[in-house]
């Protein structure tokens, strides 16, 4: 554990004023919009990118139109990102070397399995949104894989479904997540360790102050394919802090706001992990 937080895990909040003298590309993974849990419009993120000369991706749960807005904005350096969940509830962030990709995948394999619009999980299995994932140039990570409930891939919950969506062609592991606490990172930089695949970071950011307190680094050319190369093959770094916990609330305020609109959906969705951890058969 020692080894990679030295030297590609930095455990200190991002100085941005100092981002745009710096010769890395610095990119904030993981960033919501008021499209889905977001507290922001685009124009609110595209203002602190600016400033501080820095990267977003932005990852909305099963929804892109975030995502392609910022693609329009070209003095500011994006991934093309979403971040989706299968019928399990598993948080997976998928970044495309296009924005034409990352649009073709979500009208194709996303939108028809969408059960209700602001409801996080799909119809499909997750390995299912993987597989069809795999069929474009992207980078498959999982988000906070020990985040809670049945939201982090290595939870125990999902017992061998987890070596089985790895086999399937997992990428990487955000292995450092603004949003989670410390104990959760430090499992998940463990478990990067463990199967040995790219790492990456985001503040999984909700409010404005949250864009840029993690991000993902490498020392490359300022193109997507540099980047998400760079990711792939183990050279990149990743720096920040988990956000105030004041912060934190932001998020349970917006899920109960979903559950409020779907409380026979969100009931049946627990009622099922419920009945998974306790080995009852449907």
């Amino acid at each position: 554990m020692r080894k990679l937080e030295n030297t590609r895990l930095f455990y200190i909040k991002p100085l941005l004023k100092d981002i745009n003298s710096n010769k890395n590309v610095f990119v904030d993974m993981h960033v919501h919009t008021s499209y889905t849990d977001g507290m922001m419009n685009v124009e609110k993120i595209v203002q602190k990118a600016r400033k501080y000369g820095i990267g977003i991706a932005i990852t909305d749960h099963n929804h892109i139109q975030g995502a392609l807005e910022l693609s329009q904005v070209k003095d500011v350096f994006s991934i093309p990102g979403i971040e989706v969940a299968g019928k399990e509830g598993i948080h997976i962030l998928i970044y495309f070397y296009t924005y034409p990709d990352l649009q073709k995948f979500y009208r194709k394999h996303i939108e028809p399995n969408k059960i209700k619009e602001k409801f996080t999980m799909l119809k499909v299995k997750t390995i299912d949104i993987i597989k069809t994932a795999r069929k474009f140039k992207c980078v498959i990570c999982a988000a906070h894989p020990f985040g809670p409930g049945a939201t982090g891939l290595a939870r125990k919950i999902h017992g061998e479904m987890m070596n089985e969506v790895i086999l399937e062609g997992l990428d990487a592991i955000e292995i450092m997540n603004g949003s989670m606490f410390r104990g959760h990172n430090n499992k998940a930089l463990k478990f990067g360790q463990v199967i040995n695949l790219g790492i990456t970071g985001g503040s999984d950011a909700h409010t404005t102050k949250e864009i840029g307190g993690t991000m993902t680094y490498a020392n490359c050319s300022k193109t997507i394919s540099a980047f998400l190369d760079a990711v792939v093959k183990n050279k990149n770094k990743v720096i920040g802090k988990e956000s105030h916990i004041l912060y934190k609330p932001y998020t349970k305020i917006m899920l109960l706001r979903d559950v409020a609109r779907s409380p026979i959906l969100y009931s049946k969705y627990h009622m099922n992990l419920v009945k998974k951890k306790l080995g009852i058969k449907k």
